[in-house]
This record gives structure tokens, C-alpha cells and sequence, in this order.
């Protein structure tokens, strides 16, 4: 979430908020503390419903990785986010994400 554009432009924050990836920090330590929290509810729930299939996916994980490192995954060519804004790059990265997920 802290990499997301519309908290990244539509949010108050300073530099310092920032991860090197130009990320929120407090944002993503947050959602993974929460997707502990819930990961741990669900293993309750695991061993309270022994027969029920719970599944839970960490997409936050996925998705941070591809704005930390969108070339790993062949999203976009850095010298086409030369110029742009921090903003505008995460933009870019998000759209290609999402594209890639759509067509899965």
C-alpha cells in the first residue's frame, strides 16, 4: 500500500517517510503486521475447523515486490521512467502490474 500512487500523491508525507524504494514505510508496516495478525487468525481457525480449507494469499507481498523491483519482472525499461516524478514512476509501475495481473 505505501507504494500505491494514490497514497504516494493524494497523502501528506515527507522524504523521511519514505522507503529507498520511495515507498511509505509506516503504510507497509502496517499491512504486514495486519497480514500476520490475520495469517495467525487463520491457523486458529485451521485447528478450530479441521475439515474446512482455508487459504489465505498474501498479495501485498506480490505487489510490493513488483514496485521494489519491476525490472526483475521485466515490467519496464528504466530509461523510459528517466524524467519522471517518483509519483509518476510508481504510475507507470502500477499500471504494468496491473496489466501483467489482468492477464495473468
Amino acid at each position: 500500500m505505501g507504494c500505491y500512487p494514490s497514497f504516494l500523491t493524494g497523502l501528506p508525507h515527507n522524504t523521511s517517510d519514505l522507503d529507498v524504494y520511495g515507498c511509505v514505510i509506516s503504510y507497509n508496516d502496517a499491512v504486514v503486521e495486519y497480514n500476520k495478525l490475520l495469517n495467525d487468525t487463520l491457523e486458529n481457525m485451521r485447528n478450530m475447523l479441521p475439515d474446512a480449507n482455508i487459504i489465505y494469499v498474501d498479495t501485498h507481498s506480490v505487489k510490493l515486490d513488483l514496485f521494489q523491483h519491476p525490472k526483475n519482472h521485466e515490467l519496464i525499461e528504466m530509461d523510459v521512467l528517466q524524467g519522471l516524478s517518483t509519483e509518476q514512476k510508481h504510475a507507470a509501475v502500477m499500471a504494468a502490474a496491473l496489466i501483467i495481473l489482468t492477464l495473468g
